[in-house]
């Protein structure tokens, strides 16, 4: 089987990630002939040098290694998994896998040549893959054919990502000022309002009044997005009382470089719990690796993660809610489209969550169930298992 992947390599961004961990796991299957082109960075800030991917010298060799075919397919499959969508230039009639992930819905500048795109233009033989229902239900309210859209998760590299030594984890807190006996929450990833990082630090604020030996580590994609958690956290402050929003500034930590995929690794295994407190999420890749580091979470229900998440416990009730209420309340994202829906996790449920933790104390996850059962290995055979 042929088949010739178009998208992103070298930098951090969701979309190269996932390509570039695809890449790895599909080298190693059998019968498959695989070749890549580069598609253009979305953004021209975008660069290896700011935004380096973090895999192992080996690694990226292996995934550089993946080239142009030495001519044109006639017969096999083309995957795009690249911004804006549709952006894949096609030069014959061989189908076309178009990755599409979403959050809080689509608008037309999602597409290639902005305004215009039409669904109807979709061809027959084409589909599109997503990596969770979630994002799946809000393209097919686009008006993508439903049978033609489908689920494929995302993966955790277990070479990559798994628990950390007492000694590793030591270190890493003594290196961002954590002392033993306190009890450490991490979020990271972009800071832009579907994180929910405002939801996040107000229910931190109220803890820290309460225990007095919390922390809560924030790691922002600054070099991608240019929204650093600094400026998110300032604009929370504002909302706090005096009192909390001195415990908040005494009691985080805020990291805007660029991390390599063993330091990210460290940073989880440093931490005591993840916490993802998200409005709209297309998987959210950054909870998994967490669980693949062995690290509790504590993420919103209702939302993409229910489908790798089974731990009631780890989930803060939520209500759906339509995009309208955060357009109403000066939110300005094109995306939010008032056919479309978010959920809002509870604010009070999330502290008390919280709370629970702290007082259970540090413990460790199994990671067994979701390196079997998500690992890149099988996405990919999952992904291969819609070409034939």
């Amino acid at each position: 089987m042929n088949l010739h992947v178009y998208g992103w390599r070298n930098i951090c961004h969701s979309f190269a990630m996932v390509n570039q961990f695809q890449l790895l796991a599909l080298m190693k299957k059998k019968g498959l002939s695989l070749s890549h082109e580069d598609a253009p960075y979305f953004s021209q800030r975008w660069s290896e040098e700011s935004s380096q991917a973090g895999f192992s010298a080996a690694a990226k060799k292996s995934i550089m290694s993946v080239r142009l075919p030495k001519k044109p397919l006639k017969s096999g499959w083309h995957y795009e998994i690249a911004y804006p969508f549709f952006s894949f230039p096609i030069r014959s009639q061989t189908p076309v896998a178009h990755f599409m992930v979403t959050n809080f819905g689509f608008s037309q500048n999602d597409f290639f040549g902005g305004q215009g795109y039409r669904v109807e233009n979709f061809r027959d033989q084409d589909i599109v893959v997503t990596p969770s229902q979630w994002s799946r239900e809000k393209i097919v309210r686009f008006g993508f054919p439903a049978d033609r859209v489908h689920v494929v998760h995302h993966g955790v590299d277990a070479e990559y990502f798994y628990p950390v030594s007492a000694d590793e984890r030591s270190a890493i807190r003594g290196q961002l000022g954590i002392q033993e006996d306190e009890y450490c929450f991490l979020n990271i990833g972009a800071m832009s309002i579907n994180k929910g990082i405002d939801i996040l630090v107000k229910s931190f604020a109220r803890l820290a009044l309460r225990v007095p030996n919390v922390r809560l580590v924030l790691k922002d994609q600054s070099t991608l997005y240019g929204i650093q958690a600094q400026q998110v956290v300032q604009d929370c402050l504002r909302t706090l009382t005096a009192e909390e929003s001195a415990a908040v500034v005494q009691r985080a930590v805020i990291l805007n470089q660029n991390l390599d995929l063993s330091q990210l690794r460290l940073l989880h295994g440093a931490a005591d719990c993840y916490v993802s407190p998200y409005r709209a999420e297309g998987f959210n890749l950054p909870v998994l690796e967490a669980m693949g580091c062995g690290t509790p979470i504590i993420v919103t229900g209702g939302g993409a993660t229910d489908e790798f998440v089974r731990d009631s416990s780890a989930k803060i009730p939520s209500a759906a809610l339509p995009n309208r209420v955060l357009y109403d309340a000066g939110i300005r994202e094109e995306r939010l489209t008032t056919d479309n829906f978010f959920v809002e996790p509870s604010l009070d449920a999330l502290l008390e969550i919280m709370s629970q933790r702290v007082a259970a104390g540090p413990v460790r996850q199994d990671t067994e169930e979701v390196s079997r059962d998500f690992s890149w290995h099988k996405v990919t055979q999952d992904l291969l298992g819609l070409l034939v």
